[in-house]
């Protein structure tokens, strides 16, 4: 049929009642189609849970033989490895029995001897060390008739009376024990020090020996001045490391002779670092006396440790002198100062050289007067006695 607007042909065209009746056709479709889909729905549902148990169980299957694989894998790199390992293994134990094999046919040897580079080696040091120790014993006898250390005086023991010790002297000049250093002038007695400390300085020199305390001059060289004493660097074996205060080891002329040889208190002995005192030096250079007869073999008694010049009589005789140094030796090298062998505690020292001789009288023991020494010498044997009681 043609339009009479656009003058074309349409397809079709329905009426009315046409429509309606289509109308009611489809819905009567679409409501048997929605109850045949209700159908389909409801038996789908009811057939899902089986489905899903099914496809989880085909799921863990699939990754129970994907880890299968994974574990055949990794068994066959480890067997690998294993073999490996072995074959490493053997090839170690074969090797370890051609070693073996080959010390005992070593060891069936007859030992061969040193060669000849090697041991003249070993004798020209031996030989050097002993020239080297023989010379410095030399030197240090020339030393000591340089400086002319004797003992003066003393007697021997005679029954019942018994003996006196001499006085040491140096240059001339006595070096009294700590407890007599009252009895002389403080121009002597700094005389007496100088002469102790060049000797000490040279003696140490040729030995090769750092000792524990350094002594410095304010005239800026040795024997320039007035000397003065401090801890060097070294361990806090013995507790001398933290005496770096340097102290005065010279008595001024103008103080009084009591003041002069005991400057520090012998209850608090540890407050003498902070102030300088002579006894505090004093009983420095007794310390670097111990040490340096220590480091030659030679031990002295605490109750002998105030006789500076008797000490170093001693070490210069000792047939161990200058064998074992700070600076050379075969095998003998001496460690920094203080090692642990050296028990000697610095505290415990400057308590007995700071005891006066009251002090010292209280503590020695009764004895009968006719066995006592005279007058001059009671204070001497009073030192001997009180580092006998520590």
């Amino acid at each position: 049929m043609e339009c009479t607007n656009c003058n074309l042909l349409q397809r079709k065209f329905f009426c009315t009642s046409c429509i309606k009746a289509h109308l009611r056709e489809a819905r009567s479709a679409t409501k048997h189609v929605a109850a045949e889909r209700s159908k389909h729905v409801e038996r789908a549902s009811k057939e899902l849970p089986a489905i899903d148990k099914a496809r989880q169980i085909r799921s863990e299957i699939s990754s129970l033989e994907e880890r299968v694989t994974e574990v055949r894998k990794e068994t066959q790199r480890i067997k690998a490895a294993h073999e490996a390992a072995r074959e490493r293994i053997t090839a170690l134990k074969a090797s370890l029995a051609e070693r073996r094999n080959r010390l005992v046919a070593a060891r069936a040897l007859p030992s061969p001897s040193q060669s000849s580079s090697l041991q003249s080696f070993h004798s020209a040091l031996s030989q050097m060390t002993e020239t080297l120790a023989h010379t410095r014993a030399i030197l240090v006898e020339e030393l000591v008739e340089v400086f002319s250390i004797v003992e003066v005086g003393g007697r021997p023991s005679l029954g019942s009376t018994k003996g006196a010790k001499g006085e040491w002297m140096i240059g001339g000049l006595v070096l009294p024990v700590p407890g007599d250093m009252r009895r002389y002038p403080p121009e002597h007695i700094n005389a007496a020090l100088t002469h102790t400390l060049q000797f000490l300085n040279l003696l140490t020199f040729y030995l090769g020996v750092k000792l524990p305390f350094e002594v410095t001059w304010n005239g800026e060289m040795v024997g320039v001045g007035h000397p003065y004493i401090a801890a060097g660097k070294g361990s806090d074996s013995g507790g001398w490391a933290r005496w770096s205060t340097k102290q005065p080891l010279h008595r001024p002329a103008s103080s009084p002779s009591s003041s002069g040889a005991h400057g520090a208190s012998p209850k608090s002995p540890a407050t003498s670092s902070q102030t300088p005192s002579f006894t505090t030096a004093l009983t420095m250079l007794v310390y670097n006396t111990l040490y340096l007869c220590h480091t030659q073999s030679l031990p002295i008694p605490l109750s002998q440790s105030g006789d500076v010049l008797r000490n170093l009589w001693a070490l210069c005789c000792t047939p161990e002198l200058g064998r074992r140094s700070h600076q050379t030796g075969v095998g003998a090298a001496l460690e920094q100062p203080t090692p642990p062998a050296f028990t000697v505690e610095f505290t415990q020292l400057l308590q007995v050289t700071s005891a006066g001789p009251g002090q010292r009288k209280k503590r020695r023991t009764t004895t009968p007067r006719k066995l006592r020494e005279p007058p001059e010498d009671e204070d001497a044997e009073d030192w001997d006695m009180l580092e006998a009681d520590i």
